[in-house]
């Protein structure tokens, strides 16, 4: 890679980065599905491809002086788009798991509150008669 590809390249991240219309995704998806998942992923790989694909690239594309160079930009940020959806997956699948022991949680401390209220309203129905301890009276 000489020195002009680098520059390019450069100037293609940066283009690519501050590009208004950039590869978004808008769907709702089960992340506790993989093949939802996969499907996601799937369709992301699609979006930037065809992003890169646009005729707005070629005037850097054909300026790198191997074409194999804008390829492999493209496999790159494809991955990077791939790594950061893996990362909101990871983080709606604990928000999830979160989530669910919170209600177990809070199951399991109403169940405990009724049992308490169930004792106490017991114990108060109970008569407890005092007891007088034998010999408890000093003698003088």
């Amino acid at each position: 890679m000489t020195k002009s590809d680098k520059q390019i390249l450069f100037e293609l991240a940066e283009a690519v980065r501050n590009s208004g219309d950039a590869p978004t995704l808008e769907c709702e998806f089960d992340p506790n599905d993989p093949e939802a998942c996969e499907a996601v992923l799937y369709e992301a790989d699609c979006a930037v491809g065809h992003f890169m694909a646009s005729p707005r690239w070629d005037g850097l594309r054909y300026r790198l002086s191997d074409p194999d160079l804008y390829d492999e930009f493209t496999l790159d940020y494809r991955v990077n788009v791939r790594k950061q959806l893996l990362a909101i997956i990871a983080d709606a699948q604990g928000i999830i798991v979160q989530e669910a022991i919170n209600r177990l949680v809070d199951a399991q401390f109403k169940k405990n509150c009724d049992r308490l209220e169930k004792l106490d309203a017991a114990d108060a129905q109970r008569v407890v008669a005092p007891v007088k301890e034998k010999g408890t009276r000093k003698k003088r």
